[in-house]
């Protein structure tokens, strides 16, 4: 609306000044018929000037070309018009199509011209001041109204620029902001998958193998019930076994849950041990077999993670079983040892191991079993080996607190 505005003022300015010269110059032409043809001739051209001026389009073009083709035939009537021809001149030279540019252009040389004309010819002096002061005129209103319509302009797209600006950084604001919210319940997620893994893995570790020796157990009692000469003490003491294992699989359900709620995420070796040797000696009460372990090298007040504790344990009863189970082994030796912040374990049993290489492969990737302990281990960078000579041996490696 308010460029409208200005547009309005300039035509009604320059349409005032064009009529004010028309003006002057019928007085020239009455004060003296002599420079009838000169009147005509600046009539003509503020008339084009308008036309030029107050339509748009491809006819502001056609209407130049005109122009200049006057312009020529003044000239042969008079060098000195061959300046009426300038202004158009230079806009097809240098491609100006602005026609406030043209506009002022022409009426500055042209009421120059007019002024030569006038004073050469012994006119007052009088006539050349009016053209001269209608040429100021039209020079400052017209630069005054284009200043103000283009800093008008360069405001409108300063402030669309900034709108832009603000818009873009809102949307990466909340492109952040939602980047941000995917990474956090990402996050969550791992945090959540990873504790389930982790109270999966204690409850098979520490509950697992206790209810499967007490389950063995009970077998034994149901075959001693079927023979002909039940023991009575034998069936009572393997009852009181099987009992105990299911008791100790509770008391493994409770430690798993006040591992969850306790701060403190370490133990010291040597408590672990202990549990540990108490682990083993139920085992080999369970199943009769031979268990040489040496884990003095270990038994210190250092410390490990609680959950690297409980995997440890886990996994040896892991191996135990499935050394006498799959392997029928009976005998095995465990040694733990430390090797800077690393802990060694070796389990190795007399069984029968794993004859070819692709069956042994194909063991490691089935099960809950080998799989799960390799895996653990790799995820808190450790590794495993496994080695089938004579027996079945496993070597486990994985950091310690120091």
């Amino acid at each position: 609306m308010e460029e409208y505005a200005v547009e309005s003022l300039f035509k009604k300015v320059n349409w005032y000044i064009n009529m004010f010269s028309i003006i002057i110059m019928g007085l020239v032409g009455v004060l003296n018929s002599s420079y009838a043809i000169t009147v005509i001739m600046g009539l003509a051209l503020l008339c084009l000037l308008n036309i030029i001026y107050f339509y748009d389009g491809k006819a502001i073009s056609i209407y130049k070309y005109i122009y200049l083709a006057m312009a020529m035939i003044w000239v042969y009537i008079n060098p000195i018009y061959f300046v009426f021809a300038f202004p158009v001149v230079c806009c097809l030279v240098l491609g100006m199509n602005d026609n406030r540019r043209f506009i002022v252009y022409t009426c500055v040389v042209d009421s120059i011209t007019m002024i030569l004309i006038l004073y050469l010819n012994d006119l007052k002096i009088i006539w050349s001041l009016i053209f001269v002061l209608i040429s100021i005129c039209v020079v400052l209103v017209v630069n005054v109204i284009h200043y103000s319509e283009c800093k008008y302009i360069n405001l409108n797209v300063n402030m669309e620029k900034a709108m832009k600006k603000l818009a873009i950084e809102a949307m990466n604001e909340k492109s952040l902001r939602e980047k941000i919210a995917r990474e956090r319940n990402l996050e969550l997620e791992n945090i959540r998958l990873s504790e389930r893994d982790r109270i999966s893995r204690d409850i098979h570790n520490q509950v697992g193998h206790t209810l499967s020796a007490a389950a063995v157990t009970l077998d034994a009692v149901e075959v001693l019930m079927d023979s002909d000469d039940v023991d009575i003490s034998t069936t009572k003491d393997k009852v009181s076994k099987a009992n105990e294992r299911i008791h100790e699989a509770i008391e493994s359900i409770r430690k798993v849950v006040r591992t969850m709620d306790s701060d403190d995420d370490t133990i010291i070796m040597s408590d672990y041990i202990d549990s540990l040797e108490e682990l083993i000696k139920n085992f080999k009460m369970d199943t009769n077999i031979n268990i040489i372990s040496n884990f003095e090298q270990v038994r210190d007040d250092s410390k490990i993670s609680i959950e690297n504790a409980a995997f440890l344990s886990g996994a040896i009863a892991e191996l135990l079983t499935n050394g006498v189970k799959h392997g029928k082994a009976n005998v095995f030796v465990i040694v733990m040892v430390k090797d800077n912040n690393f802990l060694k374990v070796k389990v190795q049993d007399n069984g029968k191991g794993i004859e070819k290489e692709d069956d042994m492969r194909f063991k490691l990737s089935q099960g809950f079993g080998l799989k799960k302990i390799e895996e653990y281990l790799l995820k808190h960078g450790g590794n495993m080996k496994v080695s089938s000579n004579d027996g079945f041996d496993v070597e486990m490696e994985i950091g310690i607190e120091g």
